[in-house]
């Protein structure tokens, strides 16, 4: 028990001896003064004497921690300035009304101490407490009244409660009673629960419950109770601490002085006990939601929220919450709630400091990564489709912002760069002026797009449309040709324009302007024809007008008009000229008799290749036949022949017959011979 006393308890054996003047007047009691502030801390009392100590004057809810010794009974009695007076004049002093009957012990010997707070009834009131050893009038035969001188050490302070608690006073209870000291309060999880108890009369029991086990309590059960937070049979000072565990953290919690059986005491008589409740709450800063905060992309605005922090006992102002951001060990911010943008790429670690209102401190750390996560933005201000002509120039503008830097704003026309801004920044508007040149680019859409690159390589494009379109028809440099001709010649007829706008140029011919061939009856706007070449004749003689319409690649049109004369011719056509249309199949029929005659030719001589070999073939036979074996041969002859016919001896001679001559129809009819003549050989 933390106890700040101006006059400490001091054990002396100085004994003052005191005794009552017997010149008072009677019905006066006159007391030793002293005051607490004097330091003063024992006296000897005679029989028949007191001692009044001044406390000092007191605000309502002020604790006073009392300290006294004495070797025999006294009765130690507390006044309000006005009580003191009722007491000092031998009037009725035993009243609730008159004394302090928390703090009136009577018949105390021994050692004691208790702690009492002021009454919360009444402003600031002057206090003193009486150490009595009269046998007054009035007492009936109550308490000590004196018959001995008494030795007395006596010390009371003033207490600085300590922050969180619950409960710091005395309580007298009659028997087979009971008194809630505390609760219900909540407490965290880890926060200690301190509770001292010292006994100034009898012994009794301080509960630490649940909620559940004080309504049984409260019943009438036997005391369910939680064992780690409870004291039985309390006589001397005693302490107890118990740290809130899991299951009850934020639970109904109540403190009870007991003085029924069932407990540790018996419940048979009064008991005075001083019951001192207070907390350490725990300190454990959390961060709530720290898992999504691993990673935040530069120039996140970002909520760093401490309210899942323990705060149930209030241990935490919200000046408490001290956030240090940029990880230099000093505080930036203050709050429960603190809202933060980082402007650059950085690995931090970011702290939060809670400082209980008792001044404790406990710290959180928390790793960040502080990350480029966003493109940039790009926005084409304006319509998104832009209509131009050749000739003419667009002015487009951009705007362009980033989380952290732009390093890089360009321009494209089509896959082209035409613009790279030299001067990007942070955010900025950047501006295109492009003339549209006819060399540079055709009809058509073409995408203008503009590109912006941050430093973390990112990009982000927006991108419009530019419809550049011819507004000019092509050129010609005639819009009216007249031309004179003869009957029957052919007239070619080119029709030639320049747009160098439009890629393609398309050419129609109404090749007569008198004749509405598609008869939409319009005369002058038939498409009979398509090129630019035209090839007439006019087998007669007259005006024949025609028209050619050249169209661009925008629909524009232009025409040009052909005038035709055509005169009667002043010669007479030739044989040639007769023969010229059929020329082409006067050539092919000459080709075709060449073509015959070689195939004749060709023929003709393997033909008489063929006759000369079959002459000579017979040649050699007639020359073979009409040759006369010689001796040798005529021999071999013979014996071939004999070995033949079966005999040895003779001679014999056999002609071989000649080889068949080709009896082919057609070799025979060049040899002049039928064809049986040729094939049948002579016997």
């Amino acid at each position: 028990m933390n106890r700040l006393s101006t006059a400490a308890v001091v054990l002396m054996l100085v004994l003052v001896p005191l005794s009552a003047k017997a010149a008072e007047p009677k019905g006066t009691v006159t007391c030793i003064q002293e005051d607490a502030s004097d330091g003063l801390a024992a006296w000897s009392l005679s029989d028949q004497s007191c001692l009044r100590v001044g406390i000092g004057l007191l605000s309502p809810g002020t604790a006073v921690e009392f300290n006294i010794s004495t070797d025999a009974p006294v009765d130690i009695l507390l006044f309000s300035s006005t009580g003191v007076v009722v007491y000092q004049q031998e009037q009725n002093y035993r009243r609730a009304d008159v004394w302090e009957s928390d703090s009136v012990f009577e018949s105390f010997s021994g050692d004691g101490s208790w702690r009492w707070s002021t009454p919360s009834d009444r402003g600031a009131t002057r206090w003193y407490l009486v150490v009595d050893n009269y046998d007054h009038a009035q007492d009936q035969d109550q308490g000590a009244l004196g018959g001995s001188s008494v030795a007395v050490s006596f010390g009371v302070s003033v207490v600085q409660e300590e922050p969180f608690t619950l409960y710091d006073d005395i309580v007298h209870l009659s028997p087979s009673s009971f008194a809630t000291l505390a609760g219900p309060f909540q407490a965290d999880q880890g926060t200690v629960v301190k509770i001292s108890a010292s006994s100034m009369k009898g012994e009794s029991d301080v509960f630490l419950m649940s909620q559940n086990q004080y309504q049984l309590y409260s019943a009438g059960a036997a005391p369910a109770r939680i064992d780690q937070g409870s004291m039985l049979l309390v006589g001397s000072a005693r302490t107890v601490l118990f740290s809130v565990t899991e299951d009850l953290d934020g639970a109904d919690l109540y403190v009870v002085l007991d003085n029924k059986a069932g407990g540790g005491g018996v419940g048979t008589s009064s008991i005075a006990t001083t019951v001192t409740v207070t907390l350490t709450p725990i300190l454990d800063p959390r961060i709530t939601d720290s898992e999504l905060l691993a990673v935040v992309d530069v120039g996140q605005t970002v909520t760093l929220d401490a309210s899942t922090t323990p705060n149930r006992s209030g241990q935490i102002t919200s000046e408490g919450y001290l956030w240090d951001l940029d990880g230099d060990g000093f505080s930036d911010a203050a709050g429960m709630s603190v809202e933060n943008t980082w402007n650059d790429p950085a690995d931090l670690t970011i702290h939060l400091r809670v400082i209980g209102i008792d001044d404790r401190p406990a710290t959180k750390f928390h790793e960040i990564s502080i990350q480029d996560l966003s493109p940039p933005v790009a926005q084409i201000d304006g319509a998104e489709n832009i209509t131009r002509t050749f000739g003419e120039s667009v002015s487009m503008t951009g705007t362009y912002s980033d989380n952290w830097q732009v390093v890089s704003v360009k321009w494209y026309f089509g896959d082209i760069l035409v613009l790279t801004d030299p001067s990007p920044q942070k955010q900025g508007i950047s501006s295109l002026n492009l003339e549209i040149g006819t060399l540079e680019i055709s009809a058509g859409t073409h995408p203008v797009r503009m590109e912006v690159t941050d430093a973390s390589g990112m990009m982000s494009n927006s991108t419009s449309n530019l419809t550049v379109y011819d507004a000019t028809p092509p050129s010609v440099n005639d819009a009216i040709v007249e031309l004179t001709r003869l009957s029957g010649d052919t007239i070619r007829l080119e029709a030639s324009a320049a747009d160098p706008e439009s890629e393609t140029l398309a050419y129609s011919w109404d090749t007569d302007v008198n004749v509405d061939s598609d008869g939409d009856g319009i005369t002058n706007n038939d498409q009979d024809l398509s090129g630019p070449v035209y090839l007439v004749t006019y087998p007669k003689t007259g005006i024949y007008s025609l028209i050619c319409t050249i169209t661009n690649d925008n629909g524009l049109e232009t025409k040009i008009e052909y005038i035709v004369a055509i005169e009667a011719s002043d010669t007479e056509p030739t044989l040639l000229d007769a023969i010229a249309p059929y020329l082409p199949l006067i050539v092919a029929g000459v080709l075709v008799i060449i073509l015959a005659l070689c195939l004749i030719l060709l023929i003709s001589r393997r033909a008489r290749r063929k006759m000369a070999e079959i002459e000579e073939e017979m040649r050699a036979l007639q020359e073979e036949q009409a040759r006369v074996p010689d001796e040798d041969e005529q021999k071999q002859m013979f014996a071939r022949r004999s070995a033949d016919e079966g005999y040895g001896g003779g001679y014999g001679f056999r002609r071989s017959a000649a080889p068949p001559v080709s009896n082919d129809p057609d070799i025979a009819a060049l040899l002049g011979r039928s064809p049986d003549s040729v094939s049948s050989p002579a016997p």
